[in-house]
């Protein structure tokens, strides 16, 4: 019962981190066209269905497929979790020191600055220990391949529309 929670939360957390991401890409222009289509709400109809489907399909891969080979994007999807949670703290870093004077935020999660790096170590603690268990580590080496996937394929469309990474057509 806790490892159909915990699939149903990450499949949760996909579905709503894909949404999300697909949508901002639409927002700036940079999905492919048939998700920009939006209605007079501001509704990505396309976008969603995707993602609906999508979703739908590896939840029902996921019943065909034994536990242990399941377990492996489970735990590819916690080391993605873990890189956007360094990510995001990173950029408060980043962003509390570069501020202006006027900007103030304050969160009850993170106590400043120090509570930032303490938060990068334990997460850097906890990926390196969860590599001394085998199916964590066939997640992570499955997390690494997709991140550079992901990587080679976007220096390779921006390299053939002609743009440079990070630039806006």
């Amino acid at each position: 019962m806790a490892a159909q929670q915990s699939a149903f939360s990450v499949m949760l957390g996909a579905y709503f981190g894909s949404n999300l991401l697909l949508t901002s890409l639409s927002n700036t222009k940079e999905a492919p066209a048939a998700f920009r289509r939006k209605t007079k709400n501001r509704f990505y109809q396309n976008a969603w269905f995707a993602t609906g489907v999508f979703s739908l399909i590896i939840v029902e891969i996921s019943f065909f497929l034994s536990f242990k080979l399941f377990n492996y994007p489970i735990s590819s999807c916690s080391y993605f979790s873990f890189f956007n949670w360094t990510i995001n703290l990173i950029v408060y870093l980043l962003w509390l020191k570069h501020r202006h004077g006027e900007e103030r935020f304050s969160s009850p999660l993170i106590f400043g600055s120090i509570g930032c790096y303490v938060t990068i170590f334990l997460i850097c603690i906890l990926s390196v220990v969860s590599l001394w268990v085998k199916d964590f580590r066939i997640g992570f080496y499955s997390a690494t391949v997709i991140t550079i996937l992901i990587s080679l394929a976007y220096f390779v469309l921006k390299k053939f529309t002609n743009q440079k990474p990070g630039k806006e057509g």
